[in-house]
Parts: structure tokens; C-alpha cells; sequence
């Protein structure tokens, strides 16, 4: 409570306390000097109200009580109020005289001492609940008596004033009535309740009334005041009673109002939750419906047991594969009455183990023998059976029959057997390929090696111009039959399923440029361009198999120059897609050829088809070179495409996918010294100008083309007038009117011209051209289609940014014993004589010692009695073969720090004949017909080793 509320309680206790009853006594004595309240009817209406009051006060505490908490004190007031109620009304009643005083003093003594027992705090209820009621009852026997015995009551007046025995009686009561009031002030502090402050003036008023009564004695008037005092204390107490009961009165309609709202609701809530209740029924009603028909009409079998195993519910579908016409029949069966043999066994150790684990039988196999005999394959699914409270009573289940399913299962098995018969018997027969391609490779180029081999020894020797003429013939001839032979090979070692691929780092400008140059003199023989041109997007390092490219490239350009007979044969590479980890090209092989036939060019990538297979076609071959170029292309991720228009030329398409590579891409530490070079392009192919503009202008150089010499004088003759010095000059050697040999001696004719430095490009190298070359003062002669590699070199050489000693000078077939090698013992052990015959031949012309051996054994035993520099060893020999003969040698060299070389020579060329030479502890592999380049390569190689 805020202190100005408090302040206001207080104030008004006060007033009613202390003022009024002093404003009543001067009221009295000012208007009613006279009056004699005792002997007018009035006295008796107030008295008998007052009781009334009381009476009623009590009443209404003893119905609120049983409500309210800490009210032990209600007892107590409403027991004092009854005695003082019934005296009372007593009391009016009386004429004055010792009852009238006695009843009336008494009434005052029993209110204050009953009062005043508010302090006695909380009692059993039982010792005081009656309380009120007794007391009413003696206050009643009391009074008769007072009334009955007036002569016998104690003298309460004497000389009109009252006794002590009376002022005792009142004096007490009034001071019981202000411990009362005590009590009501401090629970007023403590809990700040209106009801402890109207108490607190309640019984207030009651102990100043009972004290100042004396005073009446001495004023008639003060009867007035008195009473009027009494009065607005019983009053205040009924007015706060009947406030407290119609309070309650109001709550408890509040509460009825409140009930009955709330059954409003739950009338509402009932009849709703009824509604759902009846449309759950429905709906569980048809889902029992739904569920019963599903059950019932289910082509699957469907079952319920009990925990002996009865049937105790079966669908139509059971009860028929059962053998039953109604399901009724079977329940309370168990399987070892409906099924014969050991399926009951089965199905009972199944179900018991689903009871003990509760684990479910899922999708297991069973064979059932029906009642009628007939074998039928079910699938069955079962599980435990629970009921609502989560207790085991059975196992369920569905079964599906899959008889038909089953014998299908059985022919794919017996299929399967068969396939897998059919395919050890294709591997035998692949494996038998395989061999048989191995020995063929063996046997066809055993001789090859001997014609092709023999046939350089001859070459290298005098000859007339007619013998060279044949000898050039029949070495032709038998390279081209080399490359049938080589082609049907690749092509059965691609449908043996034995094709392998390597991964390794290489320089794609380099394998392109490398083999397009073996390629150019073919191309040059038949007078056509061949150039090639590298985006430069495209990375230089890549990771891959170069040789399945160079084969494919080989393949392509092979096909382009052969069928073409004038023009052009142009290779285009770019980027067609890249990644941090793939590089996709695309390889474009353009040429001028006849072109191929519309309907022809989905025909020609398949084996052994070509656009012209009449017998009298123009261009031979044997029709497999697109379809290897094209399971190559599969191999390496990628396709092959084909453009053409006939008698216009042919696009070939080839996309091959490559791995990235981890090296830098170029270096550019070589490119500032071009930067700014000034540089003329002289060649009459459009194609040739634009490439080579191209790649100078990737190197920052100043570039200008001409079609032809007098072009390029004229262009020679501005770029001096410009003041930008004397550019170099790149020309090609074959042009039509002044070809590259005119023009550089016209430059060297004339003195502003003579020293400018030239480059020669040519498409194939002719007698004397490298000497005509130096006496004219040419810088470098490069042959065509030119390496980027070799163009810079020569670039960097005639610009004397580069040793001379690197100087770059033609030749179309450098021969492979111009690099002197140092004299080498070399055993070879070969069975073959003409192979023997060629392979000393050769080896004694280039200056080496030559021990044969006819097998592997004799090998062995060369190499216990001598020592070798090189052992050259066929791996396929009578008594002991080559590969038993290098594990003898190895296990000979074991404990020696010897080591010597051995390279494997065969005619094998399968998958897995280098890798079997080299787990055998072979250092290298060359397959025949040996190449005298390729054994050239192999002797340098192995000098170099030997030599520091």
C-alpha cells in the first residue's frame, strides 16, 4: 500500500476513534442539555438493532471463515459478537434498574475478553469451531437469567454514579476491545488489508464506548454519543460482512457464469469430439473395409498365426494355394497339416527364431508341395505379430508365388553356364589369335628384315644408275608391304581387345613438326604443300601417348598426300576444350584431294572399306588405316569426323583427349631478343605465308610477306626507306618465275642487299643445293613443313644471336653412320642366317666386332668365355630361346659389378613382348625388320653411356 493510502486509513481511525465521540458529547450538551435517552422507546430500537447487528455480524464470520486464510480470529469475533448481540437485545428490553446496567456491562466485559482472544493465534479448529454457538447459547441463559433475578444482581449504581464492580466490567471490555484492536493495527502493517483496518476500528470503537460508559452516569447526554458510538461500530463491521458476502456472493455468480460457460464448452467439445469420433469410426470402418477387400483379393498370399502356429486368419489366395475352396477351413491349422514334406520342419524353426529375436524373414525362397502334389516356388516375407498393449501373440506373413520367375532364373543360369563356356572358349580361341598374330608377326618379318636390311647394305654400295634405280624399287615395295603388314597387325592386335596406351610427358609442337618432317619428302615427291599450324592456345607440354598420335597423324596425312595429286595438305590443331586437369584437341587434316562420295563417308571408317574398292581403283591399300586411326581415337577418349566435297579435298576431324601437364608451358627466356625484328616472308602458297606470319609475329617480330621475288624486293627496298635496317629474310626454294635461288643472288648483286640474312625453306633436298646454299651465304636451309624449334634456331643463328657450331643445314636423309662411333665387340645371337648375314653386315660397316651364336645356349657360353660390349639377343631360337638365355646371363653378373647391355631383337610385336624382355633384365627392344637408323640410335646411345 503507498504511504498516502496509509495515511488515509490512519486518519480516518483517528476520527472515528477520538473525534466523533468528543463531537458527539459537545453536540449532545449543546442541544440536548435534557434529554433522557434511557426512558424514551428509541433506546430500546437502537439496542435491539445493535443486537440484531451483532447477531448478524457473527453469522456472516462463520460462513466466511471455512474461505479465508489465517481467519482462526473470525471464531473468536464472532463469539464475542454473539454474546454481545443476545445481552443486548436483553438489555432493550429491560427497564433501568440493575438488570438494565448489569446486562449491559456484562455485554461489554464478554465482547472485550472474547476480543481480545484474537492473539491466541492458530488452534485446531475443532476446540473453537463450536465456539460461537455455545457461546450464543449461554449469552441466552445468562440474560433469562439477569432478567428473572434482577434483586439478586450486585448493586451497579450508587448515588448515581457507577459501581466499581460495573466500572470494572466496562473498563475490561473496553480494554479487551483495544488489545483487539492492537492486533488488527499490526496485521494492517503487515499486510496492508482494508478488512485488518476496519477491524482494527471496530473494536476500537467497541473499547472507548466500553471505557467512557462511566460518563453516562454523570451526562444523561451522553447516552447519545454512546450509543451512536456502538452503532457505527457494528455498522462498520456489518457493512464490511455484508460487502465481503456480496463480494463472495458476486464471485460465486461470477463462478456459476464461468461453469456454465464452461459446459457450454464442453457440451460444444463433446458433441465435437462425438462428430469425430463417429467420422473416425467411418473412416476406420472403410479402411477395415479396404483392408479386409485388399487381403482378401490379393493374388498374394496372406496369413496370420498364433504363437503354436495355427492359422487364425487366411485370404483366398492362401486357402487356394493350400488346397482350401474356403479359408474358414484352414484356421486353426497348423502348416504340418497342410503341406507335405519338409517345409512344416522349415517353417517352424523359421517362425520360432522369429519369435525369439524378432528378427523378420525377408524375401526367402521356399519349394511347396501342394496337397495335390504339385511343386510350386514361393517368395515369403514373415515377421512377429503384436497386439495393441506391444505383447507377442503370432507371426504374419505374404507370400508370392515366382515358380515361373524361378524357371526363367534356371534358364538364364544354364544360359549364363553356357555364355561362360562360349567365352573360355573365345578367350582360348583370342589367345590362339593372339599367338597365331605373334607368329605371323615373326615369320612375315623375319624375311622382311632380310629384304629390307640387305637392300640398304646394297645401296650404301657403287651402283650404276639402273641398279640404284631397282634396288630404290624394290625397297619401296617392300616398305609399302611393311606398312600392310604393320596395319593387319594393329588392326588384330585393336580387335584382340590388346591395345595399350602410355602416359607420358611430351612436347606437342615437337611430335607434330618431328612427324610431319619424315613425312614432308613423300609430299614433296608428288609436288604438294605440306604445313602445319599450331594455335597458340593450345599448351605446348601435355600428358599422353605420343605415339598413338604420331600413328594417327602418320594415318591421316598418309591418306591426304596419297589422294592428292596437286595442292595442298594442311594439319590444323586447336583447343577445343581445357581444364586445370584435360586438354581436348581437335586435329584437323585439310587436303586438295579427289574428295569422298557422299554415301561413302560413314563406309570408310569401317575395316577393310575404302571409297574405291573396285579392283581397278586408282589408290591401293587395304582399307584399315581409318578404322585403326579411329579405335585409336575411341582409345584416347575422343572421335573421328570426316568433311568432303568430291574433286574439291577432304577434312579429317580427330579429337583426342590429353592429361594436363605440371611443366611450364613455354620458355620465353629466348623470345626478348625478337622482339621488334623486322622480317620478310617470301613463299607463293597462302597457306605457308599466313603460318609462318603467325608463328614470327607469337615472337614479337615485325613481319611482312610477299607472293613471290620481285614482291619481295619491292618490300625490301620500303622497309630500308623506312629507315628500320635490314630485315631478314625467309624464302622459299620452289616458287614459279624467281625462285628462292634467284632471289638471293639478285640480293647478293646488289651492295645496299648483300648482307642481309637469309633462311631457305624447301619441300626436299636436291643435289648441290647445300653447297649452292654456303657459297651463297644462305644462314640455314630447313626442309618443309619446318619445326618451330628449327626455324627459331636458324632464326637466332642468322641474327648471331647462336653459335655457328649449331648452324642448321638440310639434308633429306642424314645417314646414320655420319656420327662416328667408337669400335664396340658385340655378340649376336640370332638362328636366322640371312638375319646373321644382315645384321653383321651392317654392324661390320660401321666399324664393330661382330661373335655370332646360333641359339641361346652357345650365347651363354660366348658370354662365360669373353667379354662384350653390347649383346645383341632374338628372342625366339632353338634350345634355349632369348628370354632363358638373358635370365642365365643376369644370374651369371649376379655377384660381379659387371653389367652388359642386352637388346632384345624379334619379329614379335604383341602386347607385352617389350615388357616381358625387360622383366627378363633386357635394357632395350627393337622389333624387325631392323632399321639401321633405329640400331644407329641404340649403338650411340650405349657409347654414350659406356664413354663419359
Amino acid at each position: 500500500m503507498r504511504y498516502q493510502a496509509r495515511a488515509y486509513w490512519i486518519a480516518l481511525g483517528i476520527t472515528l476513534s477520538l473525534v466523533m465521540p468528543t463531537v458527539g458529547s459537545v453536540v449532545s450538551t449543546m442541544y440536548f442539555p435534557d434529554s433522557r435517552f434511557a426512558h424514551i422507546p428509541i433506546h430500546s430500537l437502537v439496542e435491539a438493532v445493535g443486537g440484531v447487528m451483532a447477531i448478524a455480524i457473527a453469522g456472516i464470520l462463520v460462513v466466511e471463515q471455512p474461505g479465508k486464510k489465517s481467519s482462526d480470529h473470525y471464531l473468536w469475533m464472532a463469539s464475542a459478537l454473539c454474546g454481545m448481540g443476545v445481552l443486548d437485545l436483553f438489555h432493550s428490553g429491560v427497564e433501568p434498574g440493575k438488570s438494565f446496567v448489569w446486562l449491559h456491562s456484562t455485554a461489554t466485559f464478554v465482547g472485550g475478553v472474547l476480543f481480545a482472544f484474537v492473539w491466541l493465534g492458530k488452534r485446531p479448529r475443532g476446540m473453537i469451531k463450536w465456539f460461537p454457538g455455545i457461546t450464543f447459547g449461554l449469552a441466552v441463559v445468562f440474560g433469562i437469567f439477569s432478567c428473572a433475578n434482577n434483586a439478586r444482581l450486585p448493586t451497579m449504581v450508587v448515588d448515581g454514579e457507577f459501581s466499581t464492580f460495573a466500572r470494572s466490567l466496562n473498563i475490561g471490555g473496553g480494554l479487551g476491545f483495544l488489545v483487539a484492536g492492537v492486533f488488527f493495527v499490526r496485521r494492517f502493517h503487515q499486510r496492508f488489508s482494508h478488512e485488518d483496518w476496519l477491524f482494527a476500528v471496530h473494536t476500537t470503537l467497541f473499547g472507548a464506548a466500553g471505557i467512557l460508559f462511566e460518563l453516562s452516569v454523570l451526562w444523561n447526554v451522553a447516552w447519545w454519543w454512546w450509543h451512536f458510538l456502538r452503532m457505527v461500530a457494528y455498522l462498520a463491521a456489518l457493512s464490511y460482512a455484508v460487502r465481503a458476502y456480496l463480494h463472495a456472493e458476486l464471485e460465486l455468480f461470477d463462478l456459476n457464469q464461468k461453469l456454465s460457460a464452461l459446459n457450454l464448452d464442453l457440451d460444444r467439445t463433446v458433441e465435437q469430439r462425438t462428430n469425430e469420433l463417429e467420422k473416425t469410426n467411418k473412416q476406420l470402418t472403410h479402411e477395415q473395409y479396404l483392408l479386409n477387400t485388399l487381403v482378401a483379393n490379393i493374388p498374394d498370399a496372406v496369413f496370420f498365426k498364433d504363437l503354436q502356429g495355427q492359422f487364425v486368419r487366411v485370404n483366398r489366395a492362401m486357402a487356394a494355394y493350400a488346397g482350401f475352396s474356403d479359408p474358414a477351413e484352414m484356421l486353426g491349422k497348423t502348416d504340418a497339416d497342410v503341406w507335405v514334406g519338409n517345409l512344416p520342419a522349415e517353417t517352424e524353426e523359421d517362425e520360432r527364431r522369429i519369435l525369439d529375436t524378432g528378427v523378420p524373414l525377408i524375401s526367402k525362397e521356399e519349394q511347396v508341395i501342394s496337397p495335390q502334389g504339385e511343386p510350386c516356388w514361393m517368395l515369403v516375407t514373415k515377421m512377429a505379430l503384436h497386439n495393441d498393449m506391444g505383447q507377442l501373440i503370432g507371426t504374419f506373413g505374404i507370400a508370392r508365388e515366382i515358380t515361373n520367375r524361378k524357371i526363367q532364373q534356371q534358364e538364364i543360369e544354364r544360359m549364363n553356364e553356357e555364355l561362360r563356356h562360349a567365352r573360355d572358349v573365345a578367350e582360348k580361341a583370342n589367345r590362339a589369335k593372339s599367338d597365331f598374330l605373334a607368329n605371323m608377326s615373326h615369320e612375315i618379318r623375319t624375311p622382311m628384315n632380310a629384304i629390307i636390311g640387305m637392300t640398304e647394305l646394297v645401296l650404301d654400295t657403287n651402283l650404276d644408275s639402273t641398279q640404284r634405280e631397282y634396288l630404290n624399287v624394290v625397297n619401296e615395295s617392300a616398305e609399302s608391304l611393311l606398312t600392310i603388314i604393320n596395319e593387319i597387325l594393329d588392326f588384330s592386335k585393336i580387335e584382340a581387345g590388346i591395345l595399350d596406351l602410355e602416359s607420358v610427358e611430351f612436347d606437342l609442337r615437337e611430335e607434330i613438326g618431328t612427324t610431319l618432317k619424315s613425312m614432308g619428302q613423300r609430299a614433296n615427291a608428288k609436288h604438294l604443300e605440306l604445313a602445319w599450324h599450331v594455335h597458340s592456345d593450345v599448351p605446348v607440354w601435355l600428358t599422353g601417348d605420343p605415339a598413338r598420335l604420331r600413328q594417327i597423324v602418320v594415318n591421316l596425312v598418309g591418306n591426304a598426300i596419297k589422294f592428292t595429286e596437286q595442292g595442298e595438305v594442311l594439319v590444323d590443331v586447336t583447343c577445343e576444350q581445357s581444364n586445370d586437369s584435360q586438354i581436348t584437341l581437335k586435329i584437323s587434316i585439310q587436303d586438295t584431294g579427289v574428295g569422298i562420295p557422299h554415301e561413302k563417308l560413314k563406309s570408310i571408317f569401317s575395316a577393310f572399306e575404302q571409297a574405291d574398292s573396285s579392283t581397278t581403283r586408282q589408290f591401293g591399300g587395304t582399307g584399315l588405316g581409318l578404322t585403326i586411326t579411329a579405335r585409336i581415337a575411341e582409345a584416347m577418349g575422343g572421335k573421328i569426323e570426316v568433311d568432303s566435297i568430291p574433286g574439291q579435298g577432304s577434312t579429317f576431324h580427330v579429337t583426342l583427349v590429353f592429361q594436363a601437364s605440371n611443366r611450364s608451358q613455354l620458355d620465353q627466356q629466348a623470345l626478348p631478343d625478337l622482339i621488334d625484328l623486322p622480317v620478310i616472308v617470301v613463299d607463293d602458297n597462302e597457306t605457308n605465308r599466313r603460318i609462318l606470319k603467325e608463328m614470327l609475329q607469337s615472337w614479337n617480330m615485325i613481319v611482312e610477306t610477299a607472293e613471290g621475288g620481285p614482291q619481295a624486293i619491292k618490300v625490301l627496298q620500303q622497309t630500308l626507306s623506312r629507315q628500320q635496317g635490314l630485315p631478314l629474310v625467309i624464302t622459299d626454294v620452289n616458287m614459279p618465275g624467281m625462285d628462292g635461288f634467284t632471289l638471293t643472288e639478285r640480293l647478293r648483286s646488289i651492295a645496299e642487299y648483300q648482307d642481309v640474312a637469309i633462311i631457305m625453306l624447301t619441300s626436299g633436298g636436291r643435289p648441290g643445293d647445300a653447297k649452292r646454299c654456303e657459297n651463297l651465304g644462305v644462314s640455314a636451309h630447313l626442309i618443309k613443313p619446318v619445326k618451330q624449334s628449327e626455324l627459331l634456331d636458324a632464326i637466332l643463328i642468322a641474327i648471331g644471336r647462336r653459335s655457328q657450331k649449331q648452324r642448321i643445314v638440310a639434308s633429306s636423309q642424314p645417314s646414320v653412320t655420319s656420327t662416328p662411333l667408337p669400335g664396340m665387340k658385340i655378340l649376336l645371337a640370332e638362328d636366322g642366317k640371312t638375319n646373321q648375314r644382315l645384321a653383321v653386315g651392317l654392324l661390320s660397316k660401321w666399324g664393330h666386332e661382330v661373335i655370332v651364336a646360333e641359339n641361346g645356349e652357345e650365347a651363354v657360353a660366348q658370354f662365360q668365355a669373353d667379354t662384350f660390349d653390347l649383346i645383341l639377343m632374338d628372342v625366339q631360337m632353338p634350345v634355349l630361346d632369348g628370354i632363358g638365355a638373358t635370365c642365365r646371363i643376369r644370374e651369371l653378373e649376379r655377384n660381379t659389378n659387371r653389367h652388359t647391355p642386352i637388346i632384345a631383337l624379334t619379329a614379335r610385336a604383341m602386347k607385352g613382348d617389350r615388357e616381358m624382355c625387360l622383366m627378363a633384365g633386357m635394357d632395350g627392344y627393337l622389333s624387325k625388320p631392323l632399321r639401321s637408323a633405329e640400331l644407329s640410335d641404340i649403338l650411340l646411345g650405349i657409347a654414350k653411356t659406356e664413354v663419359p
